[in-house]
Formats: C-alpha cells, sequence, structure tokens
C-alpha cells in the first residue's frame, strides 16, 4: 500500500475512492481498500506523464482495482474482471 498512499491518496478529494464498475460511477472508504486490496502491478510512462496502479482484492481475487494517473486527466479509477486485467496484460505487453 505504500504506493497508493504515496501516489493515488493525496489525490483523491475525501477519503472514499470513486471509480466505475460497468459503466456505473461507485465508491469505497479508503480504510476498506487499504484492508482488502493488493498491490499486483504497475506501471509508469513518464516519458508521456501516465501511471497505472493495479491491486487485486483479497476477499474476491477476480476483481482488479486500476488507477490511473494522467498529467492532464487526473486521476480516474476502475473496478475490473481479472479476466478483463489480464486482457489488457496481452495487449499492452506489460
Amino acid at each position: 500500500m505504500e504506493k497508493f498512499k504515496g501516489r493515488i491518496a493525496p489525490l483523491l478529494e475525501s477519503d472514499e475512492i470513486r471509480y466505475q464498475a460497468s459503466g456505473v460511477v461507485k465508491s469505497m472508504s479508503v480504510d476498506y481498500f487499504s484492508s482488502n486490496f493488493r498491490e499486483i502491478t504497475v506501471t509508469e510512462l513518464p516519458n508521456i506523464g501516465l501511471s497505472s496502479y493495479y491491486y487485486q482484492s483479497i476477499e474476491n481475487p477476480d476483481l482488479v482495482m486500476h488507477f490511473r494517473i494522467s498529467e492532464t486527466a487526473g486521476l480516474s479509477a476502475t473496478l475490473m474482471l481479472c479476466r478483463d486485467f489480464e486482457s489488457k496484460l496481452k495487449e499492452t505487453g506489460i
């Protein structure tokens, strides 16, 4: 959770994480997230000002939270299924 606390948490507007899941905006508390997700991978592309952080749910390993930080668009978060995460990895080659 070191990267979450250092890079993502400072960009949140409150103690809630607002994210998209299946096209619907939802939220969860930072405390819940910190206790129930673990970091699985990070990609940082400083030359284009883009970073992605992926965290897997401990309770439900089929769920992955993707945080994207862009210099132009700011922070966004998406909760996805693990299979979608795996497809994204194959597409990007990361």
